[in-house]
């Protein structure tokens, strides 16, 4: 019988498919032996994009075509201290979590933090234009969404379409 958190793992992984501009960044490479930690711009503005759309379909690094959890609770042990020192983005995750009040994180906290980060990072593109932001996602709904969001977290769509996706890309 699967762990929880396994089970947990496993329909993440299934369910995280694919926007083709998240497999572009470093970060969100589809080589699973490898990983790179970079800064998350306005985390709080794309947990607002998360609310407004629900879940971000993305393909998973550790998992383009199955699982590596092995490899995923090493990277996540590896980066977590990185994803610590990034304060904003950090603080935002954990609170997001329900983890604002832990102090010395247990290495299932540690790969839920890695995960969420992974979610905010290759989830979507968030690009800056002068006084907005531009973005891309895929959601839950199944649709790929194009619009932008200003600094008060205000969206505006402006393009929507029904998408169909798989991974790897």
């Amino acid at each position: 019988m699967m762990q929880p958190s396994v089970k947990l793992a496993l329909i993440v992984s299934v369910t995280l498919c694919a926007f083709p501009a998240s497999a572009q960044r470093p970060a969100c490479s589809l080589q699973p032996e490898t990983f790179t930690v970079e800064q998350i711009d306005l985390p709080e503005l794309r947990y607002r994009l998360i609310d407004k759309f629900g879940p971000l379909y993305f393909c998973n690094p550790e998992c383009p075509t199955s699982c590596h959890f092995v490899l995923e609770q090493q990277h996540a042990e590896e980066a977590f201290p990185q994803i610590r020192r990034q304060e904003e983005a950090f603080r935002d995750i954990v609170q997001h979590l329900g983890l604002g009040a832990v102090r010395e994180f247990s290495a299932e906290q540690k790969l839920s933090v890695y995960r969420e980060y992974h979610k905010l990072l290759c989830g979507m593109n968030l690009e800056t234009q002068g006084q907005k932001h531009k973005f891309k996602l895929t959601s839950g709904k199944r649709s790929r969404v194009e619009g932008t969001i200003n600094p008060k977290g205000e969206i505006t769509v402006v393009d929507e379409e029904p998408s169909s996706f798989s991974c790897p890309l």
